[in-house]
């Protein structure tokens, strides 16, 4: 039976997994009707959409009603006391009064006490993070908080949710509307109110202007939160206003997007469409003609996509932005290797001497199978290596994602500090903490350990030297996931007792 039970518990997680991944694609493309044949960030989305409509097809056939009400057992009426003649009674000593036990508290039921535990958890978000809106993919302290804020919101929706609960979320600052999240604000500003509508906008465009200075672009991720604010979602409406002036749907003369907010975002150099931020990039980094407006909207897309996860080698099928990303990258590792092989001229615009150096600037992988051949074979042998090679475009130091040395350290550091505030050094795999995959790192500590132990790696390797094995030992590191779910499975069985 507990097997049946893991099993639920795995289908749960991959629906929910998917149901996330389906609204990602939505505020990609602004529809959730993906084709069956769709792959989405290598996942069969449009398939399992499909799936999810001939359910509820069958579902209907049958009459079965998604918001049923069942039926309240009627009580039985009172039955009729007879009348009995008063008969004089002999006087009774009464028992001294004895004063009744106050009635004991009724144990918390399942729904209560995993509300009471989410909202706790909610909380402690928003003391980290600054706000209370998770993204709905958000892991924190082991739990798919993102996943059950998109449950409330959606239950909300249906009325499902009592007042007094709606009520204990937004104390602590959370939206029950998704439109105002978007917005940025963090609170409902549509109030009919064009006053407070302007300040609102007059604070997210200073914010914009502070992100600028600070980041050197005006084009958050549109999921990107700066300063406890949804930034990247009001740069997204920004442009889809912008974009129905332009087509006609709204009035120049709106208080949307006026002439005088289309000057103040042009004033920042504001990027009016994705496919365009590659325009003033190829201006102002000292690339040539040859590199191309389309090209360089690809070049600058992929920096931004290293920004967000520290590589520049996506999947070939896989989608950033809406742009083919990873077959773009992809087709530059083609122009290379024939331009290595004299099938391709050094004067050719597909793969000139500027588009190498550019890339180059950025660390550009033109071999994954070396690249990972040589993160594997790494020593500590040759520390002082910083040689860097022009066709794998990193050095020996800070190679591959972590790399070695500095930013191992650093995510050491980013555990230990995780360790302090939550008792443990074991985060959910898929934990982010403090905008990094600490968990998924932990995972790679793990990996590279079974590695060495069974002769795969050699233990002069730097992937997992005697030294990283002693610091993490020192922070009571548990190499073994299995032993912490057996744990985690044991001191949920004891609290239910």
């Amino acid at each position: 039976d507990d097997d049946d039970d893991d099993d639920d518990d795995d289908d749960d997680d991959e629906w929910s997994e998917m149901f996330q991944l389906l609204q990602d694609y939505e505020e990609e493309n602004e529809h959730s009707n993906p084709d069956p044949s769709v792959t989405y960030k290598g996942r069969p989305l449009g398939a399992w959409a499909a799936k999810q409509r001939r359910r509820h097809k069958l579902l209907a056939q049958i009459g079965f009603k998604w918001d049923a009400k069942f039926p309240v057992k009627k009580e039985e009426p009172p039955v009729a006391i007879q009348e009995v003649p008063v008969v004089a009674a002999t006087p009774v000593v009464e028992d001294p009064v004895v004063e009744e036990a106050p009635p004991a508290e009724e144990p918390e039921d399942s729904d209560t006490a995993e509300w009471n535990a989410m909202v706790k958890i909610l909380k402690a978000f928003k003391d980290e993070m600054g706000h209370a809106n998770p993204h709905p993919r958000e892991f924190y302290q082991g739990k798919k908080l993102g996943s059950w804020i998109s449950l409330q919101r959606a239950a909300f929706k249906d009325g499902e949710v009592s007042n007094e609960r709606a009520d204990e979320l937004r104390q602590i600052g959370f939206v029950w509307d998704t439109d105002a999240v978007k917005t940025g604000a963090g609170t409902t500003i549509d109030n009919g109110d064009e006053e407070s509508k302007g300040k609102e906008w007059d604070v997210m465009y200073e914010l914009l202007k502070a992100y600028r200075d600070e980041k050197k672009h005006v084009y958050p991720h549109q999921k990107e939160v700066y300063r406890g604010k949804n930034l990247g979602f009001w740069v997204s409406n920004q442009r889809s206003a912008y974009k129905q002036r332009e087509s006609g749907k709204l009035d120049p003369s709106s208080t949307k997007m006026s002439d005088e907010r289309v000057a103040k975002l042009n004033e920042l150099g504001f990027v009016w469409s994705l496919g365009n931020i590659g325009k003033k990039g190829a201006k102002n980094s000292g690339a040539g003609d040859d590199c191309g407006k389309d090209w360089m909207a690809m070049f600058e897309l992929l920096k931004i996509y290293q920004r967000e996860f520290e590589h520049v080698s996506p999947h070939q099928k896989e989608s950033y932005r809406g742009k083919n990303l990873g077959l773009w990258v992809s087709n530059q590792r083609a122009s290379y290797r024939q331009r290595e092989r004299g099938q391709l001229k050094v004067s050719s615009l597909a793969m000139s001497d500027n588009r190498i150096a550019k890339l180059n600037e950025i660390k550009f992988v033109w071999n994954p199978i070396d690249h990972k051949r040589i993160n594997k074979n790494a020593t500590i042998s040759k520390p002082s290596d910083t040689s860097s090679s022009p066709r794998n475009g990193f050095s020996g130091e800070n190679a591959g994602v972590y790399g070695c040395g500095k930013e191992w350290e650093g995510m050491y550091e980013l555990l230990k500090d995780y360790k302090s505030i939550h008792g443990h050094a074991s985060p959910h795999q898929k934990e982010t903490f403090r905008l990094k995959n600490l968990g998924l790192w932990v995972s790679n500590q793990r990996a590279s350990y079974r590695q060495r132990e069974r002769g795969q790696l050699k233990a002069s390797s730097v992937a997992m030297s005697d030294q990283r094995i002693f610091k993490l030992n020192e922070i009571d590191f548990v190499w073994n996931a299995a032993a912490i779910k057996r744990k985690r499975k044991s001191d949920v069985l004891e609290k239910e007792e």
